[in-house]
């Protein structure tokens, strides 16, 4: 079950890293590769989001796709 579950959330995290222009910003900025989140364990490499970010940024959370 838990390598499902981080199957599940790379690929989450890729998707993410694609079509969201908040986080495909955040991992330029950041220097991080999508596809070097593979677990749960590799989530605290990626920056909290907090409440105010959200509210001030909130069309950059929109997948291109909508």
């Amino acid at each position: 079950m838990r390598s499902d579950q981080e199957r599940r959330l790379g690929e989450t995290i890729r998707w993410a890293a694609e079509t969201v222009p908040y986080y495909r910003a955040l991992f330029r900025r950041e220097g991080l590769d999508p596809a070097e989140i593979r677990g749960v364990d590799d989530l605290k490499r990626i920056p909290c989001l907090d409440k105010e970010t959200l509210r001030r940024r909130s069309a950059e959370f929109l997948p291109d796709t909508i």
